[in-house]
């Protein structure tokens, strides 16, 4: 389709749209094109998770539709992408016709072997991704179907099926490689690379984790995969695709870079949201796609990727938006996770101080000298401070071995647990510190921090074995341990708790807690609040995501402004101390324009209400009723690093999903 042709369809697709969804009128972003000047009108992702955007589709006559769901991140709702019959005969020759293009231009036999790792739709009945394969079935490719949840060894089978071939692809998920490489059946594991030898071997990775085990850079993702796919011809390509896409793009190099070429019904562009324009070439942006497959939904779609763009339809993918949602592949997989056992454990050697109280001016000065910047240790000093007051202890602890997984976005959530275990008389503890969003810059500070602090405290404890498991997946022989204490999303517990025999191992999970504030604003202090809600950059386990206003006036105005300067002056100043410039060029753009687009359906001026700094945005509607928000669903999964909500306190009572937690919590209140 040419583009003129594209850009008609594009114009009728958001006629129909409005005309059916009057409000979405208000989510589509005009972009210019600054070759022609022509602006196009996008909408940004999450459309697909708030709408149902499609022409004809209703309750009524759902049977005539097939809707693919996205696997959606932990406790939010999936994104869906509705196709008449007619459309899904159209996407399944679009994706086949790219797929076999990309297996020419690698010089791949269309009748190698495929083993999909992938669940068939029978598991996964509203996956895109197992839907595409069995597309490629459909379309005569040789695709060997591996039911990784029913047995391990049917990775072996499969092989052992396509003896008489040299050549053999091998499609997955992120999680079903590593879980694979990761195994802890060291003869079965042995076994497959026997298989594996053999063969002139393609892996294709599409991508996703979501929590269920590490999140690895590229470069140690192709050093795993290389590692366990032992041959000495091997390729490894990535699939880039969603569900809210019609079409995919595929791997540019044989070995994965980041770049991918796209199928011909796809067009990437690399966007400024801020300037509401489209890139040049080569400059770096939030990636785009207009998608002809999409003729009945919508084609003109923003991503919260990050990358820039070639030409001849390539784009180079760098990573997700600073404060995107957790994206990947949500797994279903049951009692299957048999990964490695070994767990990298590093034993922290004690100087076995005279004085085992805890001081915590100690701790302090010692972390200058591990090169803490001045911010941090006043965080640290700040959370820490109610340890002086003395350290509860639980006889039940007396002896025991211990495993605590900390928490990716804090340094200190462990600090509580490990002090009333080691003061109670454990045996041992092992602390792990996960790190999930490899494309976050705050995770490797974090990670560093961490470390530190352990070596630090953990010199108190002289009695107690204390170990940092430095390994990458979150997997364990659990059930070597007498308490399993886990800080995470509610996918990552449900995966640990899946590995636990309770009768061995008792298992406590410590969910994510979304915070807030009630504030006198006569009685505190716009910059003392904004203080608080940027310690440890706004990403601690309890900083608040909103902000609910009393006082005897109702009128907040003066004390919001005063705030949002404030808490825009506390970041750029913690931002002196290393935060990369990526963070602030990209850092709540695409949730604010979802936002925006959400105040703006309530009849509200954007102007009135949005405080937006370099490095933090305030949402003010402490002077709307109930009544006048009534419509309006913050989602506050974007909250935190700096994105606040403003509210009346009358309000508050709507929020259930929000608790009112002290930010500096006394270790006498946290409960083990």
């Amino acid at each position: 389709m040419n583009v003129s042709a594209q850009l008609e369809v594009l114009k009728r697709q958001k006629q129909n749209l409005i005309q059916k969804i009057p409000v979405i009128k208000h989510f589509f972003v005009d972009l210019q094109f600054p070759q022609s000047g022509e602006k196009v009108s996008f909408l940004p992702i999450r459309c697909f998770r708030d709408f149902i955007l499609h022409e004809q589709y209703s309750h009524e006559n759902s049977n005539n539709f097939k809707i693919f769901n996205s696997s959606g991140s932990t406790g939010n709702k999936p994104s869906q992408h509705i196709f008449s019959h007619k459309a899904l005969i159209d996407y399944e020759q679009n994706t086949c016709e790219g797929f076999l293009s990309f297996l020419e231009r690698n010089n791949l036999n269309k009748n190698t072997p495929i083993v999909s790792l992938v669940p068939s739709v029978k598991d996964w009945p509203n996956s895109s991704l197992s839907a595409m394969i069995s597309m490629f079935e459909r379309k005569g490719l040789n695709i060997l179907w591996c039911d990784l949840e029913e047995s391990l060894e049917n990775i072996v089978k499969c092989l052992k099926d396509i003896q008489t071939h040299s050549a053999c692809v091998i499609f997955g998920t992120s999680f079903h490689h590593f879980m694979l490489a990761h195994l802890s059946n060291s003869e079965l594991k042995e076994r497959m690379q026997v298989e594996f030898s053999r063969l002139k071997l393609s892996i294709i990775d599409t991508g996703g984790t979501k929590g269920r085990t590490q999140a690895f850079t590229l470069e140690e993702g192709l050093a795993i995969l290389k590692s366990f796919y032992k041959t000495e011809t091997l390729d490894i390509f990535s699939e880039y695709g969603m569900c809210e896409l019609g079409s995919q793009a595929w791997s540019s190099q044989k070995i994965h870079d980041g770049s991918f070429q796209c199928n011909e019904t796809l067009q990437p562009f690399a966007v400024s949201i801020e300037q509401k324009s489209i890139l040049p070439l080569n400059e770096t942006g939030f990636l785009a796609f207009i998608d002809s497959v999409n003729y009945e939904s919508y084609g003109a779609i923003i991503t919260e990727d990050i990358g820039y763009c070639f030409a001849h339809n390539a784009f180079k993918l760098i990573g997700r938006g600073p404060d995107s949602t957790l994206k990947g592949c949500s797994l279903n997989l049951r009692a299957i996770y048999n990964f490695e056992k070994k767990s990298h454990k590093l034993l922290i050697e004690n100087n076995n101080f005279k004085n085992k109280q805890f001081v915590l001016h100690e701790i302090i000065s010692q972390l200058t000298m591990c090169e803490w910047n001045s911010t941090v240790i006043n965080d640290l000093e700040q959370t820490l401070a109610s340890i002086e007051k003395g350290i509860p202890t639980d006889k039940n602890y007396k002896n025991k071995d211990i495993l605590i997984i900390s928490a990716a976005n804090t340094p200190i959530a462990w600090v509580y647990p490990y002090l009333i275990a080691a003061e109670s008389g454990a045996k041992s503890i092992v602390i792990k510190v996960p790190s999930l969003r490899l494309d976050d810059y705050y995770s490797g500070v974090v990670l560093k921090y961490t470390y530190d602090l352990i070596r630090l405290i953990a010199n108190l404890y002289a009695q107690v074995y204390t170990y940092i498991d430095q390994g990458k997946s979150i997997a364990h022989t659990f059930n070597e341990y007498d308490f399993v204490l886990t800080f995470g999303s509610e996918e990552t517990l449900t995966t640990i708790s899946k590995q636990i025999d309770p009768y061995k191992t008792s298992f406590i999970g410590k969910g994510d807690i979304k915070n807030s504030l009630v504030v006198n604003t006569v009685l505190h202090a716009p910059n003392l609040i904004a203080q608080n809600c940027s310690v440890w950059n706004g990403r601690g386990c309890l900083t608040p995501v909103a902000l609910f206003l009393n006082s005897e006036t109702t009128c907040f105005e003066k004390w919001v402004k005063l705030f949002a300067f404030d808490f825009e002056n506390t970041f750029i100043e913690r931002a002196k101390l290393g935060e990369p410039e990526f963070i602030r060029q990209f850092c709540h753009s695409h949730n604010l324009l979802y936002v925006s687009s959400q105040i703006r359906n309530i009849g509200i001026d954007i102007q009135k209400v949005i405080h937006r700094g370099k490095r933090t945005c305030v949402i003010d509607l402490s002077s709307y009723t109930e009544d006048e928000l009534n419509s309006f669903h913050p989602d506050f999964s974007f909250g935190g690093c700096g994105f606040i909500y403003i509210f009346n306190e009358k309000l508050k009572s709507r929020f259930t999903e929000l608790k009112s937690l002290n930010i500096f919590p006394e270790i006498q209140n946290f409960s083990f």
